[in-house]
């Protein structure tokens, strides 16, 4: 019963920030449509609009991100979510190209 109450509150968290980000979405598109607002207010409805993707994106991801961040104690969640979507991204500061904790492998084709 406790493992059932777990998931359920974690699907009700992934709900709920589905939720928030169509609201936060759409919600401020719909305000700024039916009541006159001002520059700002209209600047950022029209930036946030085609943003909903992204939010999505960012809920969608975030189970991921976070067992990364439960096996690699000590991470961010900005640098889970760059593992998590860009697994094989080369790291810009090693002279390998290969992030530091990950060895080369020997078949791997060489990056130009």
């Amino acid at each position: 019963n406790t493992e059932k109450h777990k998931e359920s509150k974690r699907i009700r968290k992934i709900l709920s920030l589905y939720t928030l980000s169509l609201y936060l979405t759409y919600g401020i598109a719909l305000l700024s449509a039916l009541v006159p607002v001002p520059y700002n207010g209209l600047f950022l409805s029209r930036t946030l609009f085609p943003m909903l993707g992204f939010y999505n994106m960012l809920v969608y991801f975030l189970p991921n991100c976070l067992k990364y961040q439960k096996d690699h104690p000590g991470t961010w969640l900005v640098t889970a979510y760059f593992q998590v979507v860009r697994p094989c991204a080369p790291c810009s500061l090693s002279l390998s190209g290969v992030c530091v904790g990950r060895e080369e492998e020997e078949d791997a084709p060489e990056m130009n």
